[in-house]
């Protein structure tokens, strides 16, 4: 273009339209290492969901640290029903009487 063999609307728009091609791309690519990185933290989480579990006894007390190691959040669905899920992206589904 600074030498004149383009004009320069047209360059204008071919650099535009690289740079949204550009930004698409890294858009994409982003998304892909997200998928890849939350589908191994995942892995991790029910490996070490299924370590404790192997090695746990059975217990009814609350244990803080254990929710916030394995419960991602909760969901209350209804004034019956609750949903944990968990970091390993299992959802478990608990009725409660009331």
């Amino acid at each position: 273009m600074t030498r004149g063999y383009l004009d320069p609307a047209i360059y204008a728009q071919e650099n535009n339209d690289i740079k949204s091609e550009a930004d698409a791309l890294t858009a994409e690519k982003d998304r892909l290492v997200k998928d890849v990185t939350g589908s191994l933290h995942q892995a991790d989480s029910l490996n070490d969901l299924i370590r404790y579990v192997g090695h746990a006894k059975p217990s009814v007390d609350y244990e803080g640290d254990l929710f916030e190691r394995f419960i991602d959040h909760v969901t209350i669905r209804t004034r019956t029903e609750i949903v944990f899920h968990l970091k390993c992206g299992l959802n478990l589904t608990e009725r409660i009487g009331e």
